[in-house]
């Protein structure tokens, strides 16, 4: 496999693991009713087109196919927060280095997988088998020559006063292949994940995976995707910089913590729980304060590259390929996992159970 397919799996995985975090806190809500919709199959390489019509009173996509398998012929992988991932339809399998089946929504691209995808009456759904080479790929098939770049990285590891900033001429297309490249420059060690490239040590400092992470900034502005999905522009500015999960506190300052109070709500409508719970807290973040009332709250919890992953609570345990805990702060979505919200003084934070 060469390195831009490699490179544009590494795309594809990126916007895989943002689609999971989006799964995971700002899912659309499904629409209950009966509905009628179109769900057309396209395999352009195998001369199949078909279209189906479907009357259900499911919400999502994924629970439609899933209950229409024996029509559709499908075959389908759970992958817990990421979904259904669909590896075959209509008798034909998908060969997963190199193709994939593209979801549209009235003929616009679809944000996400078929599992959140909310079924909404008369919307017409396609599934096309797509090359994973479309994406930014010439459509005439043929090569571009790779152009040379001129690009900036920097290595910001404020906790041990370093600050590197190395000039590179390269023409590798994605940053993590450029990284590679210059892993002995750069004194990194990675992991290749299914989601792409992964740093576990860099410049002799190796990050600690539970409490902090390495901050991808873009010519100054947050990267939204992962190493293994920034293709690099000639001038551009890359910065990797040492963050906490939580900011360090400040203790030169000797300041009294402020103590707040917050309302803690946990809803599991198929168990019938709703139970609120008051706690007065010195802890910045939610995940903290999670963590310290965990007894109270018959928690159990996994720490993750992404922060506080919650697999039990008030002794209901989590069905990590079905279900997620929705979090809500002062009514609205959360734009964040638990430990990225902070604490304030009066806020209500509630988790709700969740269908895919």
């Amino acid at each position: 496999m060469n390195k831009k397919i490699l490179s544009i799996i590494g795309v594809i995985a990126a916007v895989i693991i943002l689609g999971a975090l989006y799964n995971t806190y700002l899912a659309p809500s499904g629409v209950e009713g009966e509905k009628e919709v179109s769900l057309q199959v396209i395999i352009e390489k195998e001369d199949i087109d078909e279209e189906f019509t479907f009357q259900t009173d499911h919400e999502f996509l994924g629970e439609l196919m899933e209950d229409e398998q024996e029509a559709l012929e499908l075959i389908y992988d759970e992958h817990s927060a990421l979904g259904m991932m669909i590896s075959g339809m209509l008798g034909y399998e998908v060969d997963s280095s190199s193709e994939y089946f593209h979801i549209l929504i009235n003929g616009e691209d679809a944000e996400y997988g078929a599992s959140s995808i909310a079924l909404m009456d008369g919307d017409e759904y396609v599934l096309e088998l797509r090359s994973l080479s479309d994406y930014g790929g010439n459509d005439d098939g043929e090569t571009d020559e790779a152009e040379e770049k001129e690009v900036s990285l920097r290595v910001t590891l404020d906790k041990e006063d370093i600050e590197e900033t190395f000039t590179f001429q390269t023409d590798f297309e994605f940053l993590s292949e450029l990284i590679e490249d210059e892993a002995e420059t750069l004194e990194v060690e990675y992991e290749d994940t299914e989601f792409g490239l992964s740093i576990t040590e860099i410049l002799g400092y190796e990050v600690d995976g539970s409490t902090e992470y390495l901050h991808i900034l873009v010519n100054g502005e947050d990267a939204v995707t992962g190493l293994s999905g920034i293709e690099l522009m000639d001038g551009d500015e890359y910065e990797l910089e040492l963050r906490s999960f939580a900011p360090m506190e400040d203790d030169e300052e000797g300041t009294a913590t402020d103590v707040k109070e917050v309302t803690f709500i946990v809803t599991i409508d198929t168990e019938d729980i709703a139970e609120e719970f008051t706690f007065q807290t010195e802890q910045e973040f939610v995940s903290e304060l999670v963590e310290d009332e965990a007894e109270v709250l018959e928690l159990e919890f996994e720490t993750t590259d992404f922060g506080m992953s919650i697999t039990e609570i008030l002794g209901y345990e989590m069905d990590g390929s079905g279900e997620y805990l929705h979090i809500l702060v002062n009514g609205e979505d959360s734009e964040t996992g638990l430990s990225g919200i902070e604490i304030k003084d009066g806020d209500v934070y509630e988790l709700q159970r969740r269908d895919f």
